[in-house]
């Protein structure tokens, strides 16, 4: 993992790009340097992982920008060297009910891809996800590691998608937390709640982790919460 370049927001915040293309293995390794930077770096109040970048924020008072940055690079050295970081290794496993019934978008992938519902059901449900970056919603993940057969735009406009559903766009996947407007196609329904403001955790994504889809029947589906 190298720096290939640095951006500055503000004389308060900057951010540290690793690379331009998305990749899954460098997801973790910022998602690890990240925790790896919180305590090594002086004056530092927020250090936010991304898909391919590190946003840090520090107190002007007791650091500046170059100070910052000088530190970001000494401690990658030591990070690549030693690897002295504990990555997030849990994979938290999702049900998804995949089915016209709920997956408005659904059929219309798998003809466009020439495939059939079962072959898209296994190629998303078989991979091992990264979670790139928190965000456009509470406890919306960006997910890496889509398998490029499945990769599609999102549509030319958007439209109301119902809580749980299970999204493709581009070469990532997601889940919306909560019913809401977007433009993603929509290839199944989770049951399981994803943002809650009265758990700890709020959300059981965590920049970095992984996640993995596990395919269920209509019947568990409406067991676990869901509706259709």
């Amino acid at each position: 993992m190298r720096i290939e370049r640095v951006e500055y927001h503000s004389e308060t915040t900057l951010s540290i790009y690793f690379g331009d293309v998305e990749d899954s293995a460098l997801v973790v390794e910022i998602a690890r340097f990240a925790e790896f930077a919180r305590d090594g770096l002086r004056g530092v109040v927020e250090v936010v992982a991304c898909a391919a970048s590190l946003f840090l924020e520090f107190d002007v008072l007791k650091s500046s920008v170059g100070d910052v940055e000088k530190g970001v690079y000494g401690l990658l050295d030591d990070f690549v060297m030693g690897g002295e970081v504990l990555g997030n290794d849990r994979v938290l496993e999702l049900p998804v009910f995949y089915d016209s019934e709920v997956a408005p978008d659904l059929l219309m992938l798998a003809d466009h891809k020439g495939l059939s519902v079962d072959e898209v059901v296994e190629l998303h449900s078989e991979v091992v996800y990264s979670v790139a970056s928190l965000g456009f919603a509470p406890g919306f993940a960006y997910l890496s590691g889509l398998n490029p057969r499945l990769a599609i735009s999102r549509m030319s406009a958007p439209k109301r998608v119902a809580k749980g559903s299970v999204g493709i766009a581009d070469v990532q996947t997601a889940v919306y937390p909560r019913e809401s407007p977007g433009g993603w196609v929509i290839v199944g329904n989770c049951p399981v709640s994803l943002f809650d403001v009265d758990a700890d955790p709020i959300t059981p994504f965590v920049v970095g982790g992984g996640v993995k889809f596990r395919s269920i029947c209509r019947d568990e589906f409406i067991e676990l919460g869901g509706v259709v």
